[in-house]
């Protein structure tokens, strides 16, 4: 039996921004209430918008029985910009902030704005983008700054691949070793499906000690998508009865699913 899985859903972020994939306020409101019925864990809500310089939101409603809203906002190489989207973060008094941090970026620019964040109190998801390629690259450096952001407070930390290049065995691998490496951390999962294994890539990390999935319903994304949460979280049910998840919980997940298929392409 795998430990809890937490499931964290884009669908109304990274989901929807596609070209002709947009929903007004009032179904995008619908959306996260269907979301939050599925028992989703967490639900992003805000990004931040490099063109406006602020963060965007796609719904504010807050008021949901299961799911944790969450923003988003890159951190890079500028101390200045990253202490900027941290306020802004912090203003909106949104519980859970998920740092999308480049796994080729040095810790000394982005830390201080993470251990910003954890000092306020707010949960902190450490998204490490494009890891798998940037471990291919760079092999241990790329496991030194893993460790910095969990020393700046992170309580979870995610391995990204959101352009699709690994492998599930690659991905096994990987994970295996974060593991090993940062026991007492809530190792995440992000699958990009440009080779069509995002699902396996997120099922194979969660053999390995994966605890927080994030995804998309039906897959849903820029280029090939992401994994699919109604799938992999199918599967896991399937093989454990696993986590929160029952057939009603399930159901619910694939109605919503077909319901913005639908509002997409109707």
């Amino acid at each position: 039996m795998f430990a809890t899985v937490r499931f964290y859903d884009a669908t109304l972020t990274a989901g929807l921004w596609q070209q002709g994939h947009r929903l007004p306020a009032e179904r995008r409101r619908a959306l996260a209430q269907r979301l939050d019925s599925g028992r989703v864990d967490y639900l992003e809500v805000a990004v931040w918008d490099p063109n406006a310089q602020r963060l965007t939101w796609m719904v504010e409603s807050r008021a949901w029985r299961y799911a944790r809203p969450v923003v988003r906002v890159p951190l890079d190489g500028s101390p200045e910009a990253n202490r900027a989207r941290v306020q802004a973060a912090l203003q909106s008094e949104t519980p859970v902030v998920t740092a999308q941090i480049s796994a080729l970026a040095e810790p000394e620019a982005w830390a201080p704005a993470l251990r910003a964040l954890a000092e306020a109190g707010r949960e902190v998801i450490a998204l490490l983008e494009d890891f798998v390629e940037a471990h291919r690259r760079e092999g241990a450096r790329v496991w030194n700054r893993a460790a910095a952001a969990v020393e700046a407070g992170a309580q979870g930390m995610t391995l990204g691949d959101a352009a699709g290049r690994a492998l599930p065995w690659e991905m096994a691998t990987l994970m295996h070793e974060a593991v090993r490496r940062f026991p007492e951390t809530v190792l995440g999962v992000h699958s990009g499906n440009a080779n069509a294994c995002a699902d396996d890539n997120t099922l194979a990390a969660v053999r390995q000690g994966a605890r927080l999935v994030h995804g998309t319903l039906h897959g849903h994304g820029q280029g090939q998508g992401f994994a699919d949460l109604t799938h992999v979280r199918a599967a896991l049910f399937r093989e454990n009865g696993a986590f929160h998840d029952d057939a009603d919980t399930l159901r619910a997940l694939w109605e919503v699913g077909q319901t913005l298929d639908h509002w997409l392409y109707a």
